[in-house]
């Protein structure tokens, strides 16, 4: 098994040209530098994304800060609402 494996390995190795691995790296970043980049249409669709959850939260602040307080029996975020498990059992 070995045997067949080393021989595969060394006729892979005698065809690899090293002349084309000359300037490799260079040709890369070459080929990286000149690709066009989708830059601005990523931003403002992320723009776009950033407008919307801030006129969401103005809306819901608005529309918070207008509300007049509800009857404290029925508040589910109280320090002791009177719906809880725990006042239910004391009675």
């Amino acid at each position: 098994m070995t045997d067949n494996l080393s021989k595969k390995l060394s006729l892979l190795s005698n065809q690899v040209k090293t002349d084309r691995l000359v300037g490799l790296e260079a040709r890369v970043w070459e080929a990286i530098s000149l690709e066009k980049h989708s830059t601005p249409l990523l931003g403002a669709v992320m723009m776009l994304r950033a407008a919307s959850i801030a006129l969401v939260l103005l809306v819901g602040g608005i529309v918070g800060a207008n509300q007049k307080p509800s009857d404290p029996v029925l508040m589910a975020f109280s320090k002791a609402p009177a719906y809880s498990v725990m006042s239910m059992l004391k009675n």
